[in-house]
């Protein structure tokens, strides 16, 4: 299976965003994205952006949908 490739614009918006975010600079599968303290913490993907949140900043619905995963 091949991905798309993420656009050209999208990627020179991460890039130029990145150093303001932090982490240190990586790829993962071909795609632009970041780490902090060796964890991923925000990347693009084909032609999408996303970021990784700690548990308790998601959404408090998610925390009631997934009740195995609550104290983290």
């Amino acid at each position: 299976m091949k991905f798309s490739k993420s656009p050209a614009w999208l990627v020179q918006l991460f890039e130029a965003l990145q150093p303001e975010v932090g982490g240190t600079p990586r790829q993962m599968f071909g795609y632009p994205c970041a780490f902090e303290n060796g964890q991923l913490f925000t990347g693009l993907f084909a032609d999408g952006l996303f970021v990784r949140l700690a548990w308790a900043r998601r959404c408090p619905a998610e925390s009631r949908s997934r009740p195995w995963r609550g104290g983290r």
